[in-house]
Order: C-alpha cells, then sequence, then structure tokens
C-alpha cells in the first residue's frame, strides 16, 4: 500500500496538478485530478486504520480519528466535487481541494 500511495503522490500527483492548471475548466482534467485526490484520501485513510489495528487501538492521540466528524465531512465534500465536476461545474473539485485545505486541514495542523 505504500508503494501505491508514494506513486500516486511523486510521479502521477504531480503530472495532474499541471494537467489541471493547463485545462483548468475541462472536466476531463479535474475529473482526472478528482480521483487522484479521493485515492490519496482513501490510502490516508486506510494508512490510520492500520496503524490503529497495529497499535490495538493505543495511539500517541487517543482522540484522534481521521473518520470523525470532520473526516466525514472532508470524504463527503471531496465526493460531491466529484459530481459536480462531472455534471455542472467543472472547477468544483478544485474549489472543494481548496476549501478542505483551509477549514480542516489547516485547522488540524494548528
Amino acid at each position: 500500500m505504500e508503494l501505491f500511495d508514494l506513486v500516486i503522490l511523486f510521479f502521477i500527483f504531480p503530472y495532474t496538478t499541471s494537467i489541471v492548471a493547463d485545462n483548468f475548466d475541462s472536466p476531463v482534467a479535474q475529473t482526472m485530478y478528482g480521483i487522484i485526490v479521493l485515492a490519496v484520501t482513501a490510502c490516508n485513510i486506510w494508512m490510520y486504520v492500520e496503524l490503529k489495528r497495529i497499535n490495538k487501538g493505543k495511539s500517541v492521540e487517543a482522540d484522534f480519528s481521521i473518520l470523525d466528524g470532520r473526516g466525514m465531512f472532508d470524504v463527503a465534500g471531496k465526493v460531491i466535487g466529484l459530481i459536480l465536476t462531472l455534471t455542472i461545474f467543472p472547477p468544483a473539485m478544485m474549489w472543494e481541494v481548496l476549501i478542505t485545505a483551509i477549514f480542516i486541514v489547516l485547522p488540524r495542523s494548528i
């Protein structure tokens, strides 16, 4: 799994972001970007679940769960962004990633 995550992050993701930068209003480019973002999200969720399983429920931050309320909002938002990208508003996925970064990722890292 770690190899798949590394391949996505270092080889596919940068290529996809450069395609989206050149073709921002393209539904195909945005959909490809959205699929990569959802794949990275799925890998992160899987990683946290496996780490909890390996540690038998004990973790450094016992209160942290990637699938808490904000985590579920993150995943649901990405799915909704992908649906909007496929149907009526191609840049929706890129906007959703920006909104997620500002309102979910940034507050968790502070």
